[in-house]
Order: structure tokens, then C-alpha cells, then sequence
């Protein structure tokens, strides 16, 4: 539900010409003075230089959950405040989080988690660069297929299986 207002908001911002969704020519020009950047890839290596990114952007990467996968390089993570679904699971899965860690640029402890922050009534971002590195939870995929049976069986799609 919240994904459906977020989606039909983003159209009408759209159509308002608020925002603006294009093609870059390269993926340095593409998140270049970006606000927002999102990432859903299943890269092993960065899929665009964190040298490019505006200093207070916020970034979603919700590809990479093996730890040999990288959708970000180690300069997006540097200096970032990092938001983790579950810092069990980032450990385990996030690959470009394990590089980060590796070269000493972030520790775990300091990653807050997405429950925390929804829990905590938590204030807006800080005037920083972040990053939420998903890798996904089997709560939010058994939440996803929940609401795509309720939707299906509003619609009569889909046949029953007994």
C-alpha cells in the first residue's frame, strides 16, 4: 500500500514536471548532482563512481545480497551514515557493506537499522550522504506475496491450488 501512494506520487510529480527521469549518457552522468539514487542490480562490481555523487545524497541499493556482489564503490560508502535492514543479514550478504569493512571505512555497530529508525519515530536524514544497503528479509518477501494474493484475488486473477 505504502509502495502503491509512494509510486502514483512520484507519477503525478512527474506529470507535474517535479521530477524528472532521464537517461544519462554514462552512469557518472546519470547520478551527477542527483538527490536520489537508486540501485537494484545484481552487479559485482560498482555500477557507478561515488566521486560522482552531490555530497548530501541519499542511496538505496537493494541488489547485492551475496557477499562477492558490489553495486557501490568504496567512495560511496565513505563518510556515509549507513541504514541496514538487519545488520545479521548485511553481514552475511552485503557485499560492497564487507568491502567497506574490510578497508576499515565502517563498522558494523554504527549501521542503524530500518526497524530502529521506523521504531524511534527517527528524525529526518542528517544533512549527509546515506545509504540504505537492503538485502532483503523474509518478512518483507512473505509481505510482498501476501499483498500480491490480496490484490490477485480482488482482481479474480490466478487459480486456487488445493
Amino acid at each position: 500500500m505504502a509502495h502503491a501512494r509512494a509510486r502514483r506520487g512520484l507519477i503525478a510529480a512527474m506529470a507535474r514536471g517535479c521530477v524528472r527521469a532521464c537517461r544519462g549518457g554514462s552512469a557518472a552522468a546519470a547520478v551527477e548532482g542527483a538527490a536520489i539514487v537508486c540501485t537494484a542490480t545484481s552487479s559485482t562490481a560498482p555500477v557507478f563512481p561515488g566521486a560522482a555523487l552531490a555530497p548530501e545524497v541519499h542511496v538505496n541499493c537493494v541488489g547485492s545480497f551475496h557477499p562477492d556482489m558490489r553495486e557501490l564503490d568504496l567512495d560511496t560508502l565513505r563518510d556515509a551514515a549507513i541504514v541496514v535492514d538487519r545488520r545479521e543479514a548485511a553481514l552475511e550478504e552485503a557485499g560492497e557493506l564487507l568491502a567497506a569493512v574490510d578497508a576499515g571505512l565502517t563498522q558494523p555497530q554504527a549501521w542503524r537499522e530500518l526497524g530502529e529508525l521506523v521504531l524511534a519515530g527517527a528524525p529526518p536524514r542528517p544533512a549527509s550522504k546515506t545509504v540504505f544497503d537492503s538485502v532483503g528479509l523474509a518478512a518483507q518477501d512473505l509481505f510482498a506475496a501476501r499483498r500480491a494474493l490480496e490484490r490477485a484475488r480482488v482482481l479474480s486473477l490466478g487459480l486456487p491450488l488445493t
